[in-house]
């Protein structure tokens, strides 16, 4: 494995004089060796937790030694060595800025972090742009002036009926068949088209199915039951009311009825589904059966068919 690889001594404090690094983006074979001192002593990183911040104009962006891949190593005779192996994503083109944050004593929570450092980065000459060298350019140059020339003729014109001419278009259809267009005709487009263009009645219509209306329509005819067949009724189940987590509400019913039992609010309906409420026919009447006990009355709307 080839890799390009830079000696960089840092004090905590400050950057020792070290020429500035320059790499290319995109390479990942960029390896810094940081030297890590405190006025010249080294500083021991055993047992230490080191981590690489980089700001650049792409964002910021962290290296982590406690990371099984984060990239960083410690070692050295002193060991003070930081081996960083920067990753393309760790820098972009231009100026990037790096400090080192070192997590040291025994749950690691004591931070310090150095004096920055600097590295260039340039863009590579080969990118989505760079094209393959090929012995056939004066071939290419020379189709290029012929596609430009042909932006020099006479522009074909619909409306010509002289043959002879070089704006005369041949084989020119006399008619054509338009192409599905439905959706320009829809309600808010350009070319609207209202029901009764097509002899269509309006989306909304329900008045002229109303009673007395010439569309008259029953109950019978769309499923439904009369209006005086069906019931309702406003019951309140009180907290007061539960009796062995049982609680029965009185009305005239019977079990050939269908019921349909709604809390009259958001609250009574959630009031209702965290109970686990269920609902059994007695005489005369309904028995509600609730596994958490409710701790608030919860107030009923109860339709019966």
């Amino acid at each position: 494995m080839v890799t390009k690889n830079f000696t960089i001594n840092l004090e905590t404090r400050r950057t020792v004089g070290t020429a500035t690094p320059i790499v290319v983006e995109g390479d990942t074979g960029n390896v810094f060796k940081i030297v890590l001192t405190d006025e010249g002593t080294p500083i021991d990183l055993t047992g230490c937790r080191v981590v690489a911040i980089f700001a650049n104009n792409a964002g910021t962006f962290a290296q982590d030694s406690a990371l099984v891949n984060g990239g960083i190593t410690i070692g050295g005779d002193d060991d003070n060595e930081i081996t960083l192996n920067l990753f393309s994503g760790s820098y972009s083109k231009g100026t990037n800025t790096c400090q080192i944050q070192i997590y040291s004593g025994d749950d690691l929570s004591t931070l310090i972090t150095t004096a920055d450092f600097t590295f260039e980065a340039r863009a590579p000459l080969l990118n989505d742009n760079t094209i393959t060298s090929d012995n056939n350019f004066p071939v290419l140059v020379e189709l290029l002036n012929r596609v430009e020339a042909l932006g020099d003729r006479e522009q074909a014109d619909w409306a010509e009926d002289d043959d002879s001419l070089g704006t005369f278009i041949q084989n020119k259809p006399g008619e054509f068949t338009p192409t599905a267009h439905a959706a320009t005709h829809a309600t808010g487009e350009d070319d609207e088209i209202a029901p009764a263009d097509i002899g269509a009645a309006a989306a909304l219509h329900a008045s002229q199915h109303a009673a007395g209306q010439p569309d008259a329509i029953t109950p019978a005819a769309i499923g439904a039951m009369a209006a005086d067949a069906v019931h309702m009724w406003e019951r309140t189940l009180t907290v007061s009311g539960w009796a062995a987590n049982t609680q029965t509400l009185s009305l005239p019913i019977t079990e050939g009825n269908v019921i349909f039992v709604q809390g009259q609010s958001k609250a009574d309906r959630e009031a209702l589904s965290d109970a686990e409420i269920s609902i059994a026919h007695i005489a005369e009447g309904l028995q509600f059966t609730a596994i958490a006990l409710p701790t608030v009355d919860i107030a009923l709307n109860i339709a019966a068919i």
